[in-house]
């Protein structure tokens, strides 16, 4: 019995150019962010001072930062999904059919 299950490398979807470009940008800037973590040694400062703390006002300076990170994630899921209706309905006219779409 394996880990994943019945989930094999023949379900990344290689050949949806949106989803990998989304993929490989988010990759790019996880390694990133580990990268200058890493170089400025600060693993620690955000092990002791963020992750673990208890005080009131970084759970809130940290939950704000988390909301913006959604935000922005919603915002790129309804981006993709409008990419992927103007490339299915391949019109020329598909960015002013998407952009009256209601949200």
């Amino acid at each position: 019995m394996s880990l994943l299950g019945k989930l094999t490398l023949d379900a990344i979807p290689f050949h949806e150019p949106i989803i990998m470009v989304t993929m490989t940008v988010v990759a790019v800037l996880g390694l990133l962010v580990a990268g200058l973590v890493t170089k400025y040694k600060k693993w620690g400062v955000i092990w002791h001072d963020w992750i673990t703390s208890i005080d009131h006002k970084r759970l809130g300076v940290m939950y704000i930062i988390l909301a913006l990170i959604m935000l922005f994630r919603g915002f790129a899921d309804a981006i993709m999904m409008r990419l992927q209706l103007c490339t299915s309905f391949l019109r020329l006219s598909c960015f002013s059919v998407v952009s009256r779409m209601p949200l």
